[in-house]
């Protein structure tokens, strides 16, 4: 299993703490595009991100379809 721990912080917490690293967060986002999870396995579906520039942006070839692609200024 993954980190655990880090599924369970609360998306006000992550919130606040991205600022005070005063790293850009999309004001659109809510607390459902962060949910908490109990356990998270290594074959679980996830949306996989990538760094480019100032910008965090889904690779759309292993983008799940139900999620949605999201840019998110750092």
């Amino acid at each position: 299993m993954c980190n655990d721990y880090e599924q369970h912080i609360r998306c006000a917490k992550y919130c606040d703490m991205m600022r005070r690293l005063e790293l850009g967060i999309p004001a659109h986002q809510s607390e459902l595009d962060l949910p908490q999870a109990d356990d998270i396995r290594v074959n679980d579906m996830a949306p996989v991100m990538r760094a480019t520039g100032d910008y965090i942006v889904p690779l759309p070839d292993f983008a799940v379809q139900s999620q949605k692609n999201i840019c998110i200024k750092l």
